[in-house]
């Protein structure tokens, strides 16, 4: 295979594959990121030697070649970057050679607790790429990785850029942009970290926490566009009788929740409403809504049928950290006697209600609801808001965490007012719960 027989890649195509160079052979394993014809990183052997391998396309610009300089400049200036191996070009694409780093995702590491040392050592070594002159355009936690000698490594150096002339606004900028980044559950603690760092070093840190929130928002708002198109997570295909929406990274069961869509009520019926019925095996749980006329044809012209709220919704919410089953699969029927309709597909949890825990285990739904409302303080942050934030609604697992379902009323605002409302609405209908379920 020749990089130009890459570019042309089909995401249903499936790694390994071997790219033959004049100066060797690339022998490529598992596929780390694919951006369909412009860039392709994969972890392989060349020579037979273990290396990070990322593939530009159509290499005009010489972005691999830039980057593989930028790793060298890096390195002598003392910023631990992945060691650059080689640049291979061929016909106008470019091979960037890096060697694996062996350690642990930053991210993975804070996503089950707060590790102060582990976050105070990443703002250093952004402290230390800020006096070299250099900062991370794209900085977020998943952007750095712990090296098994407690070394906080850089990634994705062509996202490395000379500080502009703005200077300590632009690191402020920066670290704004980590922060709503992170995990939304991690993010006041971020914060607060940040602005401690910025009053030691001296830093402008003035309308900080405003800045983080503007960059949350814009970050809700693209995520949310991206979940509603072709990219490197999500397959939109059009079909004889609708739009599927689909989840790239498990290929092998795309058929069987195509079939459940196609037929939900071949499954085991678990919840029949007037117009939402809720089917489920021991692996999936399929809910269609079973809306159909001009109203509900319009909704999905709008791409805003009950369906593709929790569609969009589940993908944002999962994004942020927020516990929920992210949908893998949305058909929207747009033609024919179901026009109208959708059936979205759900991995399948194994919990139990907290209503029921509250009817059967008092104390325990008791400890269970102070989690509860420390995510409605997130929610009250990010301007985020359930819509129906009932007990039946939140799933509680045998170690008690929690996950928070049925999202074809939740939403996103930036108007505090409303924000405000909406987070009220949701702590009321919450706490109602204690009376209902006595």
């Amino acid at each position: 295979m020749t990089l130009s027989d890459l570019q042309h890649w089909c995401w249903r195509d499936a790694a390994p594959f071997s790219l033959d160079m004049s100066e060797g052979r690339l022998v490529a394993g598992d596929i780390l990121r694919h951006l369909p014809g412009k860039r392709l990183v994969v972890q392989g052997q060349w020579e037979g030697q273990k290396v990070i391998a990322k593939l530009f396309f159509n290499d005009s610009k010489a972005a691999g070649r830039h980057e593989y300089t930028l790793l060298e400049t890096l390195a002598a200036q003392g910023v631990c970057v992945p060691e650059a191996l080689a640049v291979l070009e061929q016909d106008n694409h470019t091979v960037l050679l890096m060697e694996p780093v062996s350690g642990a995702g930053l991210e993975a590491l804070l996503a089950d607790s707060l590790d102060l040392p582990l976050l105070r050592a990443l703002l250093d070594t952004v402290w230390r790429m800020y006096e070299a002159g250099w900062i991370q355009t794209d900085l977020h936690l998943g952007n750095f990785l712990v090296r098994d000698d407690g070394v906080i490594v850089c990634l994705d150096a062509g996202a490395i850029k000379p500080v502009p002339s703005q200077g300590a606004a632009a690191l402020a900028d920066n670290l704004a942009l980590m922060c709503a980044q992170a995990a939304l559950a991690l993010q006041a603690s971020l914060i607060q970290q940040c602005l401690d760092f910025m009053k030691h070093h001296g830093v402008d840190s003035r309308d900080f926490e405003k800045r983080c929130r503007h960059a949350l928002h814009r970050r809700m708002v693209q995520a949310d566009r991206k979940s509603q198109r072709n990219c490197s997570a999500i397959r939109v295909e059009s079909t004889k009788d609708g739009v599927v929406y689909s989840d790239r990274m498990d290929r092998g069961a795309t058929g069987s929740w195509l079939a459940y869509c196609e037929k939900p009520e071949a499954l085991p019926l678990l919840k029949k409403g007037s117009r939402i019925s809720v089917y489920a095996n021991e692996h999936w749980v399929v809910k269609h809504y079973r809306e159909v006329g001009l109203k509900a044809r319009l909704k999905q012209k709008m791409k805003c049928s009950r369906g593709m709220i929790s569609w969009r919704q589940g993908w944002l919410w999962a994004l942020l950290g927020i516990p929920t089953p992210r949908p893998v699969m949305l058909v929207e029927f747009i033609r024919g006697e179901r026009a109208g309709s959708s059936v979205i597909v759900f991995p399948k949890l194994e919990s139990i209600a907290l209503s029921q825990l509250m009817e059967q285990q008092r104390s325990r739904a008791q400890g269970l609801a102070e989690n509860v409302r420390r995510w409605l303080e997130h929610f009250l942050w990010a301007g985020i808001s359930h819509g129906d934030m009932k007990a039946q609604n939140i799933l509680v697992d045998e170690a008690d965490r929690i996950s928070f379902i049925d999202l074809d009323n939740a939403g996103f605002s930036v108007r505090p007012r409303q924000v405000q409302e909406k987070n009220q609405k949701d702590r009321e209908r919450f706490e109602k719960n204690w009376e209902q379920f006595c």
